[in-house]
């Protein structure tokens, strides 16, 4: 094999497993050993190969938690009579696995008393006599006292106050 500059795509959080087809000429002899080695920023992690005829099966084991999703330089190391031989030379992608995520949303609650309004202008009629600066003698109830009055009289009965039309 020629070095290649395939990308192999690796799952981050899971085992994978890759297979190579090997073809040794110029010898008899069969591979003693074989490893696949990925580069980090001056960390190398080797993982052996299973050697089976002219096949080569590596398990590469979940490495979520020691490396980060992206790109690694990669080399396969094939040892034949002694000898060091590096047939592939690649790029893995380890890629993040897809999630979903709810993210929780809080709604507020409206609160269940009515909000009460009040609105009051204070008019003073008189049906026989024209308006005067002074307000009329008898039964008068100061007006906080009737809008106390009023409000409480919402709140107890849970009902919205609204101004009289005139």
């Amino acid at each position: 094999m020629d070095h290649d500059e395939d990308l192999i795509e690796l799952n981050l959080s899971k085992a994978n497993k890759l297979s190579f087809r090997l073809d040794v000429s110029g010898t008899d002899a069969a591979p003693t050993e074989a490893r696949l080695v990925c580069e980090d920023e001056g960390i190398e992690y080797g993982f052996p190969c299973q050697i089976s005829g002219d096949e080569l099966e590596v398990s590469v084991p979940c490495m979520e938690g020691k490396i980060s999703a992206g790109n690694y330089r990669a080399r396969l190391e094939v040892i034949v009579e002694g000898t060091r031989f590096v047939p592939v030379v690649t790029e893995l992608t380890f890629k993040s696995p897809v999630k979903v995520q709810v993210a929780e949303q809080r709604v507020p609650v409206k609160p269940t008393q009515p909000a009460v309004s009040l609105k009051a202008k204070y008019v003073q009629k008189s049906e026989t006599a024209a308006p005067s600066s002074k307000p009329a003698q008898g039964n008068n109830i100061p007006l906080g006292d009737v809008l106390r009055k009023i409000v409480q009289e919402a709140v107890t009965e849970a009902r919205p106050v609204r101004p009289r039309s005139k």
